[in-house]
């Protein structure tokens, strides 16, 4: 057609061929100098459709001819308007499902009996499929094919299990070192989406939910540009999938292996180059390397506390992993030589070397190799801030008793854990009742962690008495200094940093708290104030001690001090609360050994 009246017009001309066995595809053909033509397969031998013509037509004078959205815009409003025809005329759609590489695309067709004169060739419209000409009453023809006479959610019956990922989760652009299929997209997808959003959460209380976070989209990006990183995304995205579908972690499967091969080759070609060898994106690749060598997600059956926010920060599949001493070693090196942590430039890569080293020194009961850094320090000082100013709160309550014990041995390095370690249990308690204005997953996630590393860079007693000296003289009144150092390592366990198997970090601090109060000869102090914090300590211990040879110990030193405050569960549960506790986590354990000292008490 010809431009008239003073309106640009332009003809586009649309060939609507079959499609070959990769799935329905279109061929533009137009007359002008805008014409695009997208040739994705050849042409196979169909019915054939003939050419459609569009008009490109505005009156608008800032109308520009050939701009791609207005051509893509008449295309789809006049194959919309022909399918409605269509639709119309000829009754009900015919919807076909199939689950071919193209993934699954959902098209037309009507359900009349066709003709095998006039129509001597039938093929599924979406995988390209030849099948009999009784089309509606045949059944597929392989089994790859599932043909429904309903409407087209009826087709969502039988979803491939290789297209998991829908309409608008695999970008067409991509481009990498390496070739994209689609085991490749599915994992780089769980990268974007879940994997790295879920170990470094956004903090920003009002970022969009549609946006990708900042450490994703960095750290896809260098992926795409390094093929030993993108190997190693691979690599922990599998686990991941595998840990979310089975609860379990296949580390010596083939497909672990191979890429974990694949990984350490690109790596040393890389680093040859002695510019690399420093680069945050080799550090990553090292950290992710190093964090599943040891991955073991499995939990006890018994747990003797229901341990919220299990699967912040992923620690529910990563809480008990350790790293190989030659890959920290090197991580180490290489971070030291580029001046610390506090120099990496790569967004969240400080914080994840930190988290990393403090859940495997927390399951190794050794000291962490990198001291902490200044924006986890950060956090703590938000937290605290946001207990003191928030109007939303009542009266804080929560380890506010410490305070008192300071000629017990409580001193300030600890009682700057305590305090913190009972802000963020009420962060935690007000974001599981759902209540506003609390603390994000994000500024909880970074405070757990730098309260952590805090408790295991404290030292023990043994070293205090080695740093101050033999000689010095033994306070008047019972030490509690250690009593509860190891209580709130329980308690960080129990709550604050869940891990998910704790039997054996447990079992170890358990049997420190026993000598501990064993050695201070505290039980023998008659002291209200003594009374009422080893109370804690006690219920703390003994709830730990669930299914270890301490249990019995414990119930009987939790009696006699049940037996000098004359208290009920009720009350001690408030004395509880002045100290560290949640009730969602601890109440049931709690109470379960309270009744166990109660029939001891009969017994005897």
């Amino acid at each position: 057609m010809s431009p008239g009246n003073g309106v640009e017009t332009d003809t586009i001309n649309i060939r609507l061929d079959p499609p070959d066995k990769a799935g329905s595809h279109e061929h533009i053909r137009t007359k002008s100098p805008l014409a695009r033509k997208v040739n994705r397969s050849p042409n196979m031998p169909g019915p054939s459709n003939p050419f459609l013509f569009v008009n490109e037509t505005s009156k608008s004078p800032s109308y520009k001819v050939g701009y791609r959205p207005d051509v893509r815009s008449h295309i789809r409003k006049h194959v919309a308007r022909g399918l409605n025809k269509r639709k119309h005329s000829h009754g009900e759609q015919q919807v076909e499902l199939a689950s071919g590489e193209a993934g699954m695309q959902l098209m037309g067709n009507s359900t009349r009996v066709y003709d095998p004169q006039s129509s001597p060739t039938l093929y599924c419209k979406a995988c390209g499929s030849y099948v009999n000409s009784s089309f509606p009453q045949s059944p597929p023809t392989n089994e790859y094919h599932m043909h429904t006479r309903n409407q087209m959610w009826r087709a969502l019956l039988r979803l491939s299990p290789r297209e998991v990922l829908g309409s608008g989760r695999i970008d067409p652009f991509l481009t990498s070192a390496e070739t994209p299929d689609a085991t490749t997209h599915e994992l780089m997808d769980l990268a974007v989406n879940y994997l790295i959003p879920g170990l470094m959460p956004d903090d920003h209380p009002n970022r969009s939910l549609s946006l990708t976070s900042t450490s994703s989209r960095t750290w896809v990006s260098a992926a795409f540009e390094l093929p030993c990183l993108f190997n190693a995304l691979l690599v922990a995205c599998s686990l991941e999938r595998d840990f979310l579908r089975n609860s379990t972690v296949e580390i010596e499967s083939s497909f672990i292996l191979s890429k974990k091969l694949l990984v350490i080759q690109k790596l040393n070609e890389f680093i040859s180059d002695p510019k690399n060898a420093a680069r945050d994106e080799v550090l990553l690749t090292i950290l992710i390397l190093a964090s599943h060598e040891a991955v073991d997600a499995k939990e006890e059956p018994n747990k003797p506390f229901n341990s919220p926010l299990k699967t912040m920060q992923w620690l529910n599949m990563y809480g008990n992993c350790t790293y190989a001493p030659t890959h920290m070693k090197a991580l180490y090196d290489i971070v030291n030589s580029r001046g610390g942590l506090e120099v990496i430039k790569l967004p969240c890569m400080a914080e994840m070397i930190v988290l990393g080293d403090t859940i495997s020194a927390l399951n190794t009961f050794s000291k962490p190799t990198f001291a902490p850094i200044r924006v986890h320090e950060a956090y703590i000082a938000l937290a605290m801030e946001w207990a003191k100013t928030s109007p939303h709160l009542p009266s804080q309550v929560l380890a506010t008793s410490f305070s008192r014990y300071s000629e017990y041995g409580i001193s300030e390095p600890l009682l700057e854990i305590l305090e913190p370690l009972g802000v963020t249990t009420w962060a935690i308690s007000y974001h599981l009742q759902g209540r506003p204005a609390g603390l994000t997953i994000g500024e909880m996630g970074r405070t757990r962690t730098a309260l952590m590393k805090r408790l295991l860079l404290l030292p023990t007693a043994e070293e205090l008495r080695i740093e101050i000296g033999i000689d010095v003289a033994p306070l008047p009144l019972p030490n509690l200094y250690e009593c509860c150092r190891i209580a709130a390592f329980i308690f960080s366990v129990a709550v604050t940093f869940p891990i998910p198997n704790t039997f054996d970090v447990l079992q170890h601090y358990v049997q420190l708290l026993k000598a501990a109060i064993e050695d201070s000869d505290v039980m023998s102090c008659d002291n209200v104030m003594v009374s009422e914090i080893m109370l804690w300590i006690l219920t703390l211990g003994g709830i730990a001690a669930l299914d270890k040879p301490e249990r019995v110990w414990f119930v009987e030193q939790l009696s006699r001090a049940k037996e000098k405050l004359n208290i009920s569960w009720y009350d001690a549960t408030r004395v509880f609360k002045t100290y560290l506790w949640l009730e969602s986590a601890c109440g049931a354990g709690g109470l379960l050994l309270w009744e166990e000292s109660k029939a001891l008490v009969s017994m005897e």
